[in-house]
Protein backbone atom coordinates (compact mmCIF):
# COMPACT_ATOMS: atom_id res chain seq x y z
CA UNK A 1 0.00 0.00 0.00
CA UNK A 2 1.53 3.11 -0.84
CA UNK A 3 0.65 6.50 0.44
CA UNK A 4 -1.28 9.63 -1.69
CA UNK A 5 -1.39 13.22 -1.18
CA UNK A 6 -4.50 14.51 -2.05
CA UNK A 7 -3.98 17.50 -1.77
CA UNK A 8 -3.91 19.98 -4.57
CA UNK A 9 -0.87 21.43 -6.03
CA UNK A 10 -2.07 24.62 -5.08
CA UNK A 11 -2.36 23.10 -1.30
CA UNK A 12 0.93 21.47 -1.51
CA UNK A 13 2.66 24.99 -2.53
CA UNK A 14 0.41 27.31 0.02
CA UNK A 15 1.73 24.97 3.13
CA UNK A 16 5.22 24.97 1.71
CA UNK A 17 5.09 28.78 1.92
CA UNK A 18 3.65 29.05 5.22
CA UNK A 19 6.44 26.57 6.38
CA UNK A 20 9.33 28.89 4.61
CA UNK A 21 7.20 32.05 5.99
CA UNK A 22 7.25 30.49 9.49
CA UNK A 23 10.81 29.56 9.59
CA UNK A 24 11.72 33.14 8.19
CA UNK A 25 9.93 34.84 11.31
CA UNK A 26 11.23 32.45 13.67
CA UNK A 27 14.70 33.14 12.31
CA UNK A 28 14.31 37.09 12.49
CA UNK A 29 12.48 36.68 16.12
CA UNK A 30 15.06 34.81 17.33
CA UNK A 31 17.20 37.41 18.80
CA UNK A 32 20.83 38.43 17.12
CA UNK A 33 24.37 38.88 18.48
CA UNK A 34 26.15 42.07 18.81
CA UNK A 35 29.57 42.85 20.99
CA UNK A 36 27.42 44.08 23.78
CA UNK A 37 25.30 40.68 24.10
CA UNK A 38 22.70 38.77 22.58
CA UNK A 39 19.26 41.16 21.78
CA UNK A 40 15.78 40.00 21.73
CA UNK A 41 14.07 40.49 17.82
CA UNK A 42 10.35 40.03 17.93
CA UNK A 43 8.35 42.73 16.65
CA UNK A 44 8.06 44.31 20.16
CA UNK A 45 12.00 44.39 20.91
CA UNK A 46 12.23 45.80 16.86
CA UNK A 47 10.45 48.92 17.71
CA UNK A 48 11.97 49.44 21.01
CA UNK A 49 15.23 49.52 19.36
CA UNK A 50 14.26 51.58 16.67
CA UNK A 51 13.04 53.92 19.03
CA UNK A 52 16.21 54.05 21.07
CA UNK A 53 18.29 54.07 18.34
CA UNK A 54 16.15 57.08 16.87
CA UNK A 55 16.80 58.53 20.44
CA UNK A 56 20.24 58.41 20.35
CA UNK A 57 20.75 59.25 16.52
CA UNK A 58 18.90 62.61 17.98
CA UNK A 59 21.25 63.20 20.96
CA UNK A 60 24.49 62.16 19.14
CA UNK A 61 22.82 65.21 16.46
CA UNK A 62 22.15 67.66 18.96
CA UNK A 63 25.79 66.81 20.93
CA UNK A 64 23.63 65.95 24.26
CA UNK A 65 24.64 63.33 26.54
CA UNK A 66 22.52 59.82 26.10
CA UNK A 67 22.86 56.61 28.11
CA UNK A 68 20.45 53.92 27.93
CA UNK A 69 20.24 50.66 30.63
CA UNK A 70 19.30 47.77 27.91
CA UNK A 71 17.96 44.10 28.85
CA UNK A 72 19.46 41.77 27.24
CA UNK A 73 17.96 38.26 25.80
CA UNK A 74 19.57 36.22 28.85
CA UNK A 75 17.93 39.12 31.35
CA UNK A 76 21.35 40.54 32.08
CA UNK A 77 21.57 44.83 31.34
CA UNK A 78 23.91 46.77 29.69
CA UNK A 79 24.36 50.34 29.73
CA UNK A 80 24.86 51.47 26.63
CA UNK A 81 25.91 55.08 24.72
CA UNK A 82 24.53 56.73 21.86
CA UNK A 83 27.61 55.22 19.47
CA UNK A 84 26.61 51.67 20.76
CA UNK A 85 22.84 52.12 20.32
CA UNK A 86 23.32 53.26 17.16
CA UNK A 87 25.47 50.30 16.63
CA UNK A 88 22.47 48.39 18.12
CA UNK A 89 19.91 49.52 15.15
CA UNK A 90 21.89 48.97 12.36
CA UNK A 91 23.14 45.24 13.50
CA UNK A 92 19.32 44.23 13.91
CA UNK A 93 19.16 46.03 10.30
CA UNK A 94 21.48 44.00 9.08
CA UNK A 95 20.50 40.81 10.72
CA UNK A 96 16.57 41.29 9.25
CA UNK A 97 18.19 41.51 5.82
CA UNK A 98 20.68 38.64 5.94
CA UNK A 99 17.26 36.42 7.54
CA UNK A 100 15.26 37.56 4.33
CA UNK A 101 18.05 37.01 1.87
CA UNK A 102 17.85 33.38 2.91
Amino acid sequence: MSWVDERSLDQVKADAWRRIKAARDAAEWGGFDTPFGRFDSDPKSQAKIIGAAQLASIAAARGEPFSIRWTLQDNSTVMLDAPAMIAVGAAMGRHIDSVHQI
